[in-house]
C-alpha cells in the first residue's frame, strides 16, 4: 500500500497550452489570418477563441468579418477558410 499524500502517483495532466493573444491590432490580424490555415480546415470564431488564451469570439468574428470584406478569407456556413494568395496559383 503507498503512503498518503504529495508521494501517490497522479493522473496526467493534458496540455491545454493556448497561444498567447497578441496585443497590436496588426498582430491579432496576423494570427486570426494564419490559424485557419494551421488548422487545416474552415474554423469559426468560437474555435479560435479556444486557440488563443484572452480572446473573445467577439473580437475574432470582427476581425474574420473584415479579413472576407479585403478577400483574404472566405466565409463558408459560419466557418471561415484562409484565401490563398493570388501568386500562390500561379506557377
Amino acid at each position: 500500500m503507498p503512503p498518503p499524500g504529495p508521494t501517490a502517483a497522479v493522473a496526467p495532466r493534458k496540455s491545454s497550452a493556448k497561444t498567447a493573444w497578441p496585443k497590436p491590432l496588426a498582430d491579432r490580424i496576423r494570427a486570426t489570418e494564419q490559424a485557419p490555415n494551421a488548422a487545416g480546415h474552415p474554423v469559426t470564431a468560437e474555435e479560435l477563441a479556444r486557440l488563443f488564451a484572452r480572446a473573445k469570439p467577439a473580437h475574432l468574428q470582427e476581425i474574420l468579418d473584415s479579413l472576407v470584406t479585403l478577400g483574404r478569407s472566405h466565409p463558408q456556413w459560419g466557418e471561415f477558410q484562409r484565401v490563398a494568395p493570388w501568386f500562390a496559383a500561379v506557377t
